[in-house]
């Protein structure tokens, strides 16, 4: 990086806010050390593949937009950006998230669109973020959630879309602010029954997962105006949503009728674990003659 901008900033002791959008930057080193005061920092749209252990230096960083650079990892020193409320890393191929954001204590919006994560959360990943009100993840790999997510009682808006995502546990009952739920395009067989204390939900999208029913609970979700869940295995409609009186749009197509061809691959599924098991209890049977013999 040019030395323009730590010289800049040295003649410029009271800044507060940097803007270096759109510069074809490929790397942010040393320089950041001199970033003490920023509040405010802009890289997004670069081409940033590393950013150096001073990033640790920004201790009064509230804002950081990092959104489309190449960045696959942040660096262990990040945690020294306690201060941050509001941070960005959509379209950046991340392998992991940083590990920093565990020491975030005021943070409120995280921003993973479009983010290759692959590696598993750490469990404890949230416990100090209480308050956070906005996670998006859509477009991942994630298949297992950490379960110190279950403990964000602020969280007002969650967007998991497009993951693998095998469960959501009954923790989800704690997210007591939720107003924004998408869990669409993943691979869920159940809701549980604690997404009715979910009192001010308002919108939950749960499309193309394998949902066989909805909780009987969902009816208790009284500010519900948008419910999405096309493309499941559900047989029936939801009767318990003659209490969503808040409902304006209903999306529950493609689950009967799609139905008859799931129950086809299932019973195909059960065939042919039953002639498995067949042949196995045969082939046990054969040996236990020759023994006899």
């Amino acid at each position: 990086m040019p030395p323009i901008a730590g010289e800049t900033t040295i003649s410029m002791p009271k800044l507060h806010t940097v803007d270096l959008a759109r510069n074809n930057l490929e790397a942010m080193g040393k320089e950041m050390r001199l970033f003490r005061r920023v509040t405010d920092l802009d890289l997004s749209d670069n081409v940033i593949r590393e950013m150096a252990p001073e990033m640790g230096y920004m201790v009064a960083l509230g804002k950081l937009q990092l959104q489309r650079n190449e960045l696959e990892r942040l660096p262990v020193e990040m945690n020294g950006c306690k201060e941050i409320e509001y941070l960005d890393l959509e379209a950046n191929p991340l392998i992991q998230l940083p590990t920093g954001i565990s020491t975030m204590t005021v943070l409120r919006v995280l921003n993973c669109i479009d983010c290759a994560i692959e590696e598993v959360m750490p469990e404890n990943l949230f416990e100090q973020t209480t308050f956070l009100e906005s996670i998006r993840f859509p477009n991942s790999s994630i298949q297992t959630l950490p379960q110190s997510i279950y403990s964000l009682t602020r969280l007002r808006i969650l967007d998991l879309t497009n993951n693998e995502l095998l469960s959501i546990e009954g923790g989800m009952g704690n997210w007591i602010s939720m107003r924004y739920l998408y869990l669409s395009h993943n691979q869920i067989p159940k809701l549980h029954e604690s997404i009715g204390k979910l009192q001010q939900l308002e919108v939950l999208e749960v499309n193309h997962n394998h949902l066989k029913e909805l909780p009987w609970s969902l009816g208790s979700c009284h500010k519900m105006y948008r419910l999405t869940y096309h493309h499941n295995k559900l047989r029936i409609p939801p009767h318990q949503l003659r209490h969503a009186g808040a409902l304006i749009s209903w999306d529950g197509s493609y689950n009967k009728y799609l139905w008859s061809e799931w129950k086809k691959e299932d019973d195909r599924e059960k065939d042919e674990a039953m002639r498995k098991a067949a042949a196995k209890e045969f082939a046990q049977g054969l040996g236990e003659g020759a023994k006899v013999v």
